[in-house]
């Protein structure tokens, strides 16, 4: 997204709003995300429950896919599919 952080944040409500429309393309849907290299810069120093925790974020409020998680982390993608159904419960 092009602007500057005050115009980010003015736009955030609306795109938050459009999550759940499937007619929009992810790319704009998800575009005030983190990236998953920000999410899990200091990846070293998190606990396994913090790890979890980014994982599950990352994939229910951000939408990242399973396999693009695991590549970030150098997991498979069944791994983190355990890991976020373990955090739903």
């Amino acid at each position: 997204m092009l602007g500057q952080a005050a115009f980010v944040e003015a736009l955030r409500p609306q795109l938050t709003a459009k999550r759940t429309l499937h007619e929009v393309p992810r790319a704009q849907r998800y575009a005030d995300r983190p990236t998953l290299e920000t999410m899990f810069r200091d990846r070293q120093a998190l606990t396994t429950a913090e790890r979890n925790r980014l994982i599950a974020t990352a994939h229910l409020d951000y939408g990242y896919s399973l396999s693009a998680i695991g590549r970030a982390l150098g997991l498979h993608y069944t791994t983190i599919s355990k890991v976020v159904q373990a955090q739903m419960v």
